[in-house]
């Protein structure tokens, strides 16, 4: 630079390419002159390799088109064939009157899906990762370069052309790599279809060496109106663009970020509970067959506007309620209409790949926090997702608080048996409270006595796999707080030093067998959702976690988690209470209509159906058929499902249809229907 001419960026347009896709690259580079004199001869040259072989050579005087001219810079550019022949690196060199004066050489790389018979994609199975019949330990850190903080970016984008450096991400992970973590949380926005290779050149650097990718796919803006945050077509395109449904190092989709139902009214993480008052209405009628006959099971009325609009609970509602059965129903609708929300999307993205998990980051799921704040429940995703990734944010210091960790595992084992748990996000913040004085010691060794616990818990409660916030190290000035894995230097922090010990002793939690301890539980027996019965079982936890214990939730019908309860012998327990008479939702039976697929034969209509069984009590053979509802255009013979469905379990229904028009389903049981109403047109 002190010669006052020298190269601003050269080499190809990608770092790795997908042959199959790119019969073209682009090479070339830039230059600044910003010398007084212009009578020198300065010529860039660009000259492609394989090994020590010359493939191809450019020069900016002869056949390097220029593109654009501004300033001092000059840029060039041309293409190059790779039908034929593949170079591995591309060598950039500037001279003036024949001096070098620069260089930059850079490796290019190639990829293509293996064999699909050579391909082996994690799955979950007995309450673990595994990949070919093997446990898979997922122990990571959610990452961004350690430049990441320099770009001025809150969270955002780092796989452009301009910001990414994959010198320095190789570098970084193997910081990761030989801290003992086996995997990295990556994040890139689903309108980048058409963006850079730059994403898939990091995951193949994660291969490489040997570390598995959870893949967030977001939208632009986290916080708007809609309820997945981005257009299923983008995620569409970016996945078979990318090829990542082909890609056996990613291991689950994270399908949307810290997505939450949110307030009443709403915030800025959620778009509002007051989105859902129409079909809060419907839902009522649906179950009860009519509001008047909810609220005088209830013994108390719904709330309405100002019009006599009926609406959801307040805030306040939810945050003070006492045995309440309307908010006890109302929790149950969420249930029913976040599943089926997220299903659709379920649904659409297996149409795109069906290799790879599905999650989501879940914030405070499973965390003992007002109920308006609108959290999702585990059991409104267990249908849907194929694990719970929760946050850890709202876990405080000391016991009292920690314990929510236990209790966030052994939920989310209820409402999902078998599959793993995932802690998504957790942190030891060492800039809060900081004075940012370097001899000041104080903040760091309080939190890395915080990370020690929380790591002690994390352990003793089982959690199958967990990813730190974050890799970059220096202050995030939007939130004050700086959670980097390592200090500025590369060097360890305390925190550092903590996660080394744990880190080694998670692989061998498979082999630990520590006696469960039962306890029984139950949403419906306080007004206060997940808040209220965490307060109700606190102690018992505590209890466990002393004696080094664990824990198992089992509901009111079981002694044990292997206790059987069959649908047809607790048909007169409504959610929020017990009835004997009338329309009411099930306490321990529900259901999911999760795919309708319809096609002809033999000049017949047909549907073949997917249904969950969603409900905690086992469908047993014949018991439960399909149906259509009275308002239903389209009819069905009521179709028996000839077989025992345990809880989440899916099966396929065929059945018969008549007439055209618009399709309602339902399920019954002993002349009762239950789950919410499945509706479409044909």
């Amino acid at each position: 630079m002190s010669r006052d001419v020298f190269l601003i960026e050269g080499g190809s347009d990608e770092y790795t390419y997908i042959p199959a896709d790119t019969p073209n690259i682009t090479v070339g580079g830039a230059y600044v002159d910003l010398s007084r004199y212009k009578d020198a001869e300065t010529v860039l040259s660009v000259e492609l390799f394989d090994g020590d072989t010359l493939m191809g050579s450019y020069t900016s005087d002869k056949n390097l088109n220029a593109s654009s001219l501004s300033g001092g810079a000059k840029t060039f550019r041309n293409t190059f064939s790779i039908s034929e022949a593949r170079p591995d690196r591309v060598v950039t060199t500037l001279t003036v009157d024949g001096m070098t004066v620069d260089r930059i050489e850079q490796s290019i790389n190639y990829w293509q899906a293996k064999p699909e018979s050579e391909r082996s994609y994690v799955y979950v199975e007995d309450g673990y990762y595994k990949r070919d019949g093997k446990i898979v330990n997922l122990i990571g850190v959610n990452y961004w370069p350690s430049y990441h903080l320099a770009l001025q970016t809150y969270n955002g984008e780092f796989d452009t052309r301009a910001k990414y450096d994959p010198d320095v991400v190789r570098a970084d992970l193997a910081r990761v790599k030989e801290l003992g973590m086996t995997s990295v949380a990556l994040s890139l926005f689903a309108y980048n279809a058409t963006a850079s290779n730059n994403m898939l050149d990091l995951i193949c650097i994660c291969e490489d060496m040997g570390l598995y990718v959870d893949l967030a796919i977001r939208s632009r803006n986290d916080y708007d109106e809609e309820f997945l945050y981005f257009d299923k077509e983008d995620v569409e395109k970016l996945v078979l663009r990318m090829h990542f449904n082909e890609n056996d190092t990613v291991v689950a989709y994270d399908m949307c970020w810290e997505r939450r139902i949110g307030t009443y009214g709403g915030d800025e993480f959620g778009i509002g509970r007051e989105r859902y008052n129409t079909l809060w209405e419907k839902w009522i009628i649906s179950q009860y067959g009519s509001v008047r006959q909810a609220e005088k099971l209830w013994g108390i009325s719904v709330p309405r506007d100002g019009e006599g609009n009926l609406t959801g609970p307040s805030d306040a509602m939810l945050n003070n309620a006492g045995m309440n059965p309307m908010i006890c129903a109302y929790y149950r609708f969420l249930d029913d209409i976040v599943a089926k929300e997220f299903n659709e999307f379920r649904q659409y993205l297996l149409s795109v790949d069906s290799n790879h998990l599905l999650s989501f980051r879940m914030q405070n799921a499973g965390s003992a926090v007002n109920p308006s704040e609108g959290n999702y429940d585990f059991q409104s995703l267990a249908s849907v997702m194929d694990f719970m990734s929760p946050e850890g944010y709202s876990v405080a210091s000391g016991d009292d608080s920690m314990i929510q960790l236990m209790f966030m595992a052994a939920y989310a084992r209820y409402c999902k048996p078998n599959a793993p748990i995932l802690m998504k996000e957790f942190c030891a913040n060492v800039a809060s409270g900081s004075t940012f004085d370097p001899k000041d010691n104080s903040v760091a060794i309080e939190k890395a006595a915080y990370l020690e616990q929380f790591m002690k818990f994390l352990y003793q409660s089982d959690f199958s796999a967990f990813y730190l916030w974050w890799y970059p190290s220096g202050l995030r000035a939007a939130e004050k707080n700086d959670c980097g894995l390592f200090d500025l230097d590369g060097s360890d922090r305390l925190t550092t030093a903590v996660l080394r010990e744990w880190i080694s002793k998670f692989p061998d939690r498979d082999e630990r067998t520590r006696q469960c301890v039962p306890i029984c539980i139950g949403r419906d027996g306080t007004g206060l959702g997940i808040k209220g019965f965490f307060n109700y079982v606190k102690y018992q936890l505590l209890a466990a976690y002393r004696y080094c214990k664990n824990v198992v939730f089992v509901n009111h019908r079981q002694t044990s988690a292997n206790v059987t309860v069959y649908a047809d012998e607790v048909l007169n327990e409504a959610v929020g209470g017990t009835k004997t008479s009338g329309s009411y939702p099930l306490r321990y039976v529900n259901g999911q209509i999760k795919k309708v697929e319809i096609y002809r034969e033999n000049g017949l209509r047909y549907a073949k159906i997917t249904v969950c069984n969603t409900g905690h009590a086992t469908w047993r053979a014949g018991t439960v058929a399909l149906t259509t509802t009275d308002d239903s255009d389209v009819r069905i013979t009521p179709s028996a499902i000839e077989e025992d469905v345990g809880y989440l379990e899916e099966v396929e229904v065929t059945v018969l249809l008549q007439r055209m028009g618009d399709l309602e389903l339902r399920f019954v049981i002993d002349g009762m229907e239950f789950g919410m109403c499945y509706e479409a047109t044909l």
